[in-house]
């Protein structure tokens, strides 16, 4: 998404790992699997004389055409019935329910019943393990799916096609496609032979693993066996190659493959590969396959063309995305509300406000009625060129409609305000919010507090910040740093001391963002010591030191004229594996020409240059100042 037997070898260890456990999801009965860990399991060592297919349409009573519920009802009363039933039943009919049962999703429901009929010795066949197998694997149980195959040898079987495929599947969910390649690989020195499916899934392991190129090798041993490559094999390989950055490949093939017209390929799938170039921000590719499924008779639908557009939007090409617009609607195909929503946001995005308000009366003319989206892209449009009140008239608009602002369109309408320092009519929205029943979350909070934080009404932020705490809502690491910053501003170095203790106690790591936030705020309020502190705090947790932070340190160091401790985290720098920036070397520079140590700053402005790093104007007037004043 590709260790069978004769599967010559198989890593037992998953079936070692899962014995105990779960009780309910408990590997079945099987002592011949109690391997130790890494113990080669050699699966063929008998003739099998019994390989039975998939069975036909089962008698028992749930039928197709009975509501689902009735079905699974009925099938999950007839396995319980099935150990007191004399004779017992066909295991036709056992399988059948069995599968019902599986196929609604009740995975674990499905294994107990699976386990009883095991402690009562009744019937199972090749296809009762398949499905069981497939349970676990969609329980995430792999393991206890490797652990039945002995359970199907020693009833004469031989695993199938069917069998593997469920088993490569079930590692693949796991993530574990290294062993999922391993067990395909080993089916060669087996007499299990793979189908269609089988490769189409090893391709998709070689191109999870940007190993497009493993994944075409394939195609000579589907062909070897008569097999042909079918739409999942090539959208597969293409979207290996787009995975891979190889998107010229990937539309020479797309090309190739519909020009040819044997493998014929459905708006939906090549849209899937549209809509992956969009999300890589490949628009130019998902116009090329736009271009050549138009050529090849797969014409493009609504849902084609408004993903490009929207591509388009998202990259400010708003020219591209109304060309492509105008085209859709000459070629018969109708927008819908995700194409407007995409153009308006993209309009308001680069300030076409006229052409967004047009685009607006268009889609109401058309009888599309706007969704929140529309208006949550039109208030944060609206809220970020500072027009707060007609960002409130949307929201307005919105509820005489009879739709419910979201949070995030409060929150939208909050952080425009605060950006313009209106926090009154912050507070008043967000008022206006909680009136309305729509509870804050800490992002509320977070744009509040920075609000009032940029505002220097410091003690209006810890206000909000120790109500958010009243109200069960957890500050994070945004909101920790937002308030760490408004309280140095403010000299509130203390206050922010308890802050980071009661963050820590909190479970929260602060990030490097955060750490670099408060040696700055420390520095800068004169209390270098405690700097140092938190510095070797942070080295000696291995929270991980970086270059900003060394250079905030040996600034202050400089700027309060000892050198000393700057020389010496400049020294430090190559034991943390890490190698002064333009920065540090300037700082360093500087500070020693101040302290008239002249020779010692020339020698860093070689090191320096050795390192490729440029000086600029401010490097040389710092060595022109100590100059002068050592000539004073």
């Amino acid at each position: 998404m590709a260790q069978i037997g004769a599967f010559t070898i198989i890593n037992s260890m998953e079936a070692a790992k899962y014995r105990g456990g779960n009780k309910l999801l408990s590997p079945p009965h099987q002592s011949s699997f109690s391997l130790p860990t890494g113990t080669a399991i050699l699966f063929r060592s008998r003739s099998l004389t019994r390989n039975p297919s998939f069975p036909p349409s089962a008698t028992m009573s749930p039928r197709k055409n009975q509501p689902q519920s009735r079905r699974l009802q009925e099938a999950e009363l007839f396995l319980s019935r099935v150990p007191q039933t004399r004779p017992l039943p066909h295991i036709l009919e056992t399988n059948t329910a069995l599968g019902v049962i599986a196929k609604s999703g009740k995975y674990s429901t499905a294994l107990s019943h699976f386990n009883k009929l095991q402690l009562e010795e009744i019937e199972l066949d090749l296809y009762t393990f398949n499905i069981v197998i497939n349970c676990y694997c969609h329980v995430n149980r792999v393991g206890f799916g490797f652990s039945l195959l002995g359970g199907i040898f020693k009833r004469g079987y031989a695993p199938d096609a069917v069998t593997v495929n469920t088993l490569l599947n079930g590692l693949i969910a796991q993530d574990k496609t290294d062993e999922a390649l391993s067990l395909f690989n080993n089916l060669q020195l087996e007499e299990i032979e793979p189908d269609l499916y089988t490769f189409n899934i090893a391709i998709n392991c070689y191109c999870r693993m940007i190993r497009v190129g493993f994944g075409f090798s394939l195609l000579g041993s589907i062909f070897k066996r008569s097999y042909t490559p079918n739409v999942v094999t090539f959208d597969t390989l293409l979207n290996g190659l787009i995975i891979q950055d190889k998107t010229a490949e990937a539309v020479e093939l797309f090309e190739k493959i519909v020009k040819k017209g044997e493998i014929k390929h459905n708006v939906y799938q090549y849209g899937s590969l549209i809509n992956r170039l969009c999300k890589m921000g490949n628009t130019g590719a998902a116009i090329s396959f736009l271009r050549i499924a138009g050529d090849g008779g797969l014409n493009p639908n609504t849902m084609i063309y408004s993903m490009i557009i929207d591509s388009h939007c998202k990259d400010r090409m708003v020219d591209d995305a109304l060309n492509l617009f105008r085209e859709m609607k000459e070629k018969g195909v109708h927008p819908n509300v995700f194409t407007y929503t995409s153009l308006i946001d993209g309009l308001c995005s680069c300030g076409q406000w006229k052409e967004a308000t047009r685009m607006l009366g268009e889609m109401l003319d058309m009888d599309i009625s706007p969704d929140i989206i529309t208006f949550s892209v039109l208030v944060d449009a609206l809220t970020k060129e500072g027009r707060g009140k007609e960002a409130e008239e949307v929201i307005e608009s919105l509820i005489r409609r009879g739709v419910h602002p979201d949070v995030v369109m409060y929150n939208s309408l909050m952080n425009g305000y605060c950006s313009q320092g209106q926090m009154d009519e912050a507070m008043r929205v967000f008022n206006t919010m909680v009136d309305r029943g729509v509870q804050p979350v800490v992002h509320s909070y977070s744009i509040l507090i920075n609000g009032y934080c940029k505002n220097m009404e410091v003690d209006e932020a810890l206000r909000l910040f120790f109500e958010m705490e009243e109200k069960g809502i957890r500050p994070n690491c945004v909101t920790y740093t937002t308030m760490f910053n408004g309280l140095f501003q403010v000299g509130k170095y203390v206050v922010a001391q308890e802050l980071l203790n009661e963050m820590e106690l909190a479970g929260l790591t602060p990030e490097s963002k955060t750490y670099c936030m408060l040696l700055d705020g420390l520095c800068k309020t004169g209390h270098i010591d405690e700097a140092l502190s938190l510095f070797h705090m942070i080295e000696n947790k291995g929270l991980g030191l970086n270059v900003v932070m060394y250079n905030i340190l040996i600034d202050a160091f400089c700027k309060n004229k000892d050198l000393d401790n700057a020389r010496d985290l400049f020294i430090k720098f190559s034991s943390q594996g890490l190698q002064p920036d333009f920065i540090t070397y300037n700082i360093m520079i500087r500070g020693l020409c101040k302290e008239g140590f002249l020779d010692e700053a020339k020698e860093l402005l070689v090191k320096m240059e050795q390192n490729g790093l440029l000086p600029d104007s401010g490097t040389y007037n710092s060595i022109i100042y100590g100059f002068v004043e050592q000539q004073k």
